[in-house]
């Protein structure tokens, strides 16, 4: 009984553990994560004090890398989905009141080239995407994702909207912003993390000092490392360009924190599983070995094999529900402390807490039948001989 109730405890815990992972691992980032390649580039900031030439060097990082043979197309970031780093800043909504101490307006925040969404697959809602003449000689423009929207313009269209920043990384900056895209809601800090407001502005109006560029490939992205490296020393041996990772990478990195204590609970469990087999089928092929006369009595008055395949299997059967009984109480105290590792599963699973028992029934079944179809063999006069 006690083996059986510490394996439907693993199992229970493993099995909450699985359907997260499923869960995570079928979420919807928000972008396309297929054969997309991503590295870092930093610039110091004492040798691009004019954002202007900033601006110009990642240009010319996506036109070269663009070029590369097996980039279907490229595009660059102060940050990427899923990276580990993202940035929240504050920012005002022109000609509403401003806002008390405490209470200001804050979402994520990247500059992104024009074809960053594209290459990410992000998708377009609503108005337009960067161009390449959203420069400092333009309007600033700055796009905005569905959660921003629903938060900060709840019930009006926010197309026309303008944005003021507080941050500025050179001379020449807009003052303003006017918002002219809405797109996709985008997984940033982590998979679990939906419905983050976030807004963009154009690389080529403020340029960081540091950027993150994204490789949408034919082939396999890894394989153009070497030319990338090469296309970006043709453009300046001063800066170095580092990480080299894929979005695969990125979101398995996401779930380890996830695949680890499922792996090691499923392990516990499996072997607890098969110790309480083993533990049902040892228990019952004793009892039958001690109850081989009373078999003998019994089948002697009229017990046919049926019957004795009954009494031996309730035995098992019985033993098994009142570890089950046990197993579910324990179960329901310990689910909740691996309630900060579910996603998408409440501690008290219904489809785990039913189904996993059942499991184990089967499991126990299969114990039973070798001892019980071992005691229909005996034969009266054996069974009585016996002592």
């Amino acid at each position: 009984m006690s083996e059986v109730a510490l394996a439907l405890v693993l199992l229970i815990g493993a099995g909450l553990l699985m359907r997260t992972f499923h869960r995570l691992v079928n979420v919807d980032p928000g972008f396309d994560p297929e054969r997309l390649l991503t590295f870092r580039m930093s610039v110091p900031f004492a040798g691009y004090k004019d954002t202007a030439r900033r601006a110009e060097l990642y240009r010319q990082v996506v036109e070269r890398i663009s070029a590369i043979p097996g980039v279907r197309s490229a595009g660059g970031g102060l940050t990427v989905p899923l990276a580990g780093s993202t940035v929240e800043l504050t920012f005002e909504v022109v000609d509403r009141p401003e806002a008390a101490p405490g209470e200001e307006l804050a979402a994520r925040h990247s500059s992104v080239s024009a074809g960053f969404f594209r290459t990410m697959g992000i998708p377009l809602h609503k108005g337009r995407f960067f161009t390449e003449q959203d420069d400092r000689s333009g309007p600033g423009v700055a796009i905005i994702n569905e959660a921003m929207a629903r938060r900060f313009w709840p019930n009006e269209d926010p197309l026309g909207q303008h944005l003021k920043h507080p941050i500025a990384f050179g001379e020449g900056e807009p003052e303003s912003y006017e918002i002219v895209g809405i797109v996709g809601e985008v997984r940033h800090g982590s998979l679990e993390a939906a419905g983050q407001p976030c807004y963009y502005f154009s690389s080529l109006q403020q340029t960081w000092p540091s950027a993150v560029f994204v490789l949408r490939t034919g082939v396999d992205p890894l394989s153009l490392i070497p030319a990338v490296r090469s296309e970006i020393a043709a453009i300046t041996k001063e800066e170095a360009v580092y990480g080299f990772k894929t979005m695969g990478q990125f979101l398995a990195e996401t779930t380890v924190s996830r695949r680890i204590p499922m792996l090691l609970l499923t392990v516990f469990a499996a072997v607890a599983l098969a110790l309480a087999a083993v533990g049902i089928y040892g228990t019952l092929s004793y009892s039958v070995a001690q109850r081989t006369r009373e078999i003998g009595v019994r089948m002697a008055l009229g017990a046919n094999s049926l019957d004795v395949f009954r009494l031996v299997l309730r035995q098992g059967l019985i033993l098994t529900a009142i570890g089950l009984g046990i197993g579910l109480i324990v179960s329901t105290a310990s689910a909740r402390l691996l309630s900060s590792l579910l996603y998408g599963v409440g501690a008290i699973d219904p489809i785990t807490f039913v189904g996993v028992p059942f499991v184990l029934v089967a499991v126990a079944l299969v114990a039973c039948l070798v001892p019980a179809r071992r005691a229909t063999k005996l034969t009266p006069m054996v069974a009585l001989r016996n002592e």
